[in-house]
């Protein structure tokens, strides 16, 4: 993870926040500004359960409920903002 020089907060990886919501499994994931993450599911694909692992995430803060995307045709959205949890062989 590599420190944010304005926030000081440290952006995650897609890899690091699709790892930290997992069960849940959205077509893309993408950091939006201010810590802000918007996961995105296809038309295709009805995303409750996902949006519910989500809600239960540890550290995870939803910003904006699942909603149509206006610029996505069809694609639904979840804004959220995620705590960093360390990991267990790391330190304070």
């Amino acid at each position: 993870m590599q420190p944010d020089k304005v926030t000081d907060q440290k952006i995650l990886t897609t890899d690091e926040v699709k790892t930290m919501i997992f069960p849940a499994d959205p077509d893309s994931v993408v950091e939006i500004g201010d810590g802000v993450y918007e996961a995105a599911w296809s038309p295709f694909r009805t995303p409750f359960l996902d949006t519910e692992a989500i809600k239960h995430t540890p550290g995870a803060e939803i910003v904006q409920e699942l909603c149509r995307h206006n610029g996505l045709y069809g694609f639904m959205v979840l804004r959220f903002k995620l705590a960093a949890v360390p990991a267990e062989n790391e330190s304070s």
